[in-house]
């Protein structure tokens, strides 16, 4: 488990949500959790959804993947913030599964999108800022 810091006074825990693809914004949000990128804010990462103050979301979501996803995002808390990280899960990227603007997603809407193939640390640390102020 990752180091804590306190961010806003509250410590915040983050849920990361896989889904297909080369993973290569999987691998940036895991070095993200686990602090080896110093400048970004520091944060932990939970063991369920459940605990979860931001939901982030990685990869191209495609039929069971989808529906996996959406059954996990839904045991979060109502108050969570999601971030969609990665033009795969923005269904812009070389793997293309566009989730948000399709009727299967509902009213489920991203507090944050962040672009990127694959995305950066820069970009992780701003979102984490951006969605928690």
């Amino acid at each position: 488990m990752c180091s804590l810091t306190l961010f806003h006074g509250k410590e915040l825990s983050v849920f990361h949500v896989r889904a297909g693809g080369c993973d290569g914004c999987g691998e940036m949000v895991d070095i993200f959790l686990c602090e080896r990128f110093r400048a970004t804010p520091r944060v932990v990462e939970c063991g369920t959804p459940r605990h979860a103050d931001i939901l982030i979301v990685t990869g191209s979501w495609t039929g069971e993947l989808r529906e996996a996803a959406l059954t996990v995002i839904s045991q979060a808390p109502a108050a969570r913030m999601l971030m969609v990280v990665g033009d795969c899960a923005l269904g812009e990227g070389l793997i293309d599964g566009r989730t948000w603007d399709t009727d299967e997603m509902g009213d489920l809407k991203p507090d944050l999108e962040v672009r990127g193939c694959p995305v950066t640390l820069e970009l992780l640390g701003k979102g984490v800022r951006d969605v928690t102020r």
